[in-house]
């Protein structure tokens, strides 16, 4: 989570958590944040913490979010 001035900026949701695979979910990036690197900077961020006890990631996207696809 990264909240700044009192104000949600990114969250993610570890739903689990073993040595082959970490679930994520209900990743979150504040619409007046978007388009500005910020989700991916957490995101890219999130994923080198997990793999360092990890061996994979996996996240699913809703396939009719468009703006999800493209993050």
């Amino acid at each position: 989570m990264w909240v700044e001035n009192g104000s949600l900026i990114f969250t993610a949701e570890i739903i689990s958590d073993t040595e082959e695979v970490i679930y994520l979910e209900g990743v979150w990036v504040n619409p007046s944040a978007r388009g500005q690197g910020l989700g991916l900077l957490c995101m890219s961020e999130l994923a080198r913490h997990c793999l360092l006890r990890t061996k994979s990631l996996c996240l699913l996207v809703n396939e009719k979010n468009a703006e999800a696809l493209l993050f």
